[in-house]
């Protein structure tokens, strides 16, 4: 399963899909696409390495790995 986790004004979603479903990935590509249409930010993150979280900005989620992904999806930043 990949998990695209939402941070927004709500708190938290949470978005799981089975890339080898075809109707799962279909409704997470339409959330994503309209997350990104809000401005959102996403960022990939993977397992802890000497008690450090890797994490790195992506355009857009999507597994091209065997594995199981985490993505995290911030709202825009407003300026002040």
């Amino acid at each position: 399963m990949d998990t695209l986790e939402v941070l927004n004004e709500s708190g938290h979603l949470r978005v799981t899909w089975d890339p080898e479903n075809p109707e799962e990935t279909e409704a997470a590509r339409k959330t994503i696409e309209d997350l990104k249409t809000q401005g959102y930010s996403f960022f990939e993150v993977e397992g802890e390495k000497d008690g450090v979280l890797e994490v790195r900005r992506v355009e857009e989620p999507k597994s091209k790995k065997k594995k199981a992904t985490r993505t995290v999806a911030t709202r825009p930043m407003a300026g002040g």
